[in-house]
């Protein structure tokens, strides 16, 4: 048994451990988020995705008060409706690297770093895709032009991401022509098939870092969970780093402890109910 007796604030990653396959907050997961928070335990929700409504559409919790986003580019205060932390990729800068990834083999998506958390992404082959995706098709506010629509639209961007369908050696390729090229940037590994890039300074862990100061909370009486590339600077920097069944090898090897089921068999729900509930 797991003492966490001294956790106050519980961190967690949103796609591959708390959704399910389906991309959905259970009913189980929600009520174990909620008894945990009842506990007096901090909610915060550390993910590349967006802070606009995710605790209110994506979790169906609304005991949160802070948002770690867009894999750390932006901590978002809900209560006062701020942004206490902001590191994102200026637009031009984006709109290059859009250009410099567009060929058939790719689809990109880019998080626009305002207040709407929107996202982009271009026209993409979808038979091509489709079996990189589980049959999923994308078809939200696709562009001709991606790099055009950007630089029309003049905004930032939180993160950039990159689909590959020669993955294996188009990633590695990728992460040292980023690295060459755009030395300001930083690439994580977000799925087997895909990379996103962000500013040089975000980490989910640096923005747990910066919000532990603030609320004075010490990383120790921490707990994180998660299951990707992007998640392992955040467990390998709290009291207790959790890593999903399903996550990678690299998560796993950096985690204190690895969770019994996989995201698609409410495994992060599982984990709370045995750790913090006593289930």
């Amino acid at each position: 048994m797991i003492d966490v007796s001294n956790i106050k604030l519980l961190a967690f990653d949103m796609d591959g451990t708390a959704l399910d396959d389906a991309g959905h907050v259970t009913e189980r997961t929600r009520r174990a988020l909620q008894a945990v928070a009842d506990m007096g335990i901090m909610l915060v929700p550390a993910t590349g995705r967006g802070f606009s409504r995710l605790r209110e559409d994506t979790i169906g919790v609304m005991d949160i008060d802070y948002a770690i986003s867009a894999n750390g580019a932006i901590l978002y205060d809900y209560r006062d409706g701020i942004e206490l932390m902001r590191s994102v990729i200026p637009c031009e800068m984006a709109a290059c690297l859009a250009e410099d990834f567009t060929r058939r083999t790719t689809k990109i998506y880019l998080q626009l770093g305002n207040a709407t958390s929107s996202y982009l992404a271009n026209m993409y082959d979808f038979e091509l895709f489709a079996p990189l995706e589980g049959g999923r098709v994308w078809r939200d506010n696709l562009q001709e032009d991606l790099p055009g629509k950007l630089r029309e639209l003049g905004e930032d961007v939180a993160k950039l991401g990159v689909v590959f369908v020669n993955w294996e050696t188009e990633i590695p390729e990728a992460f040292d022509f980023v690295a060459q090229k755009y030395p300001s940037l930083r690439v994580f590994r977000a799925e087997r098939e895909s990379i996103e890039i962000c500013d040089k300074g975000v980490s989910k862990s640096r923005a747990l870092q910066t919000l532990c100061e603030r609320l004075g909370i010490a990383p120790e009486d921490v707990c994180a969970v998660g299951d990707n590339g992007n998640d392992v600077s955040m467990i390998t920097h709290v009291g207790l780093g959790v890593a999903m069944a399903n996550g990678m090898d690299e998560t796993k090897a950096a985690a204190r402890v690895v969770t019994d089921l996989p995201n698609g068999q409410e495994g992060f729900a599982d984990f709370i109910e045995k750790t913090f509930l006593g289930l």
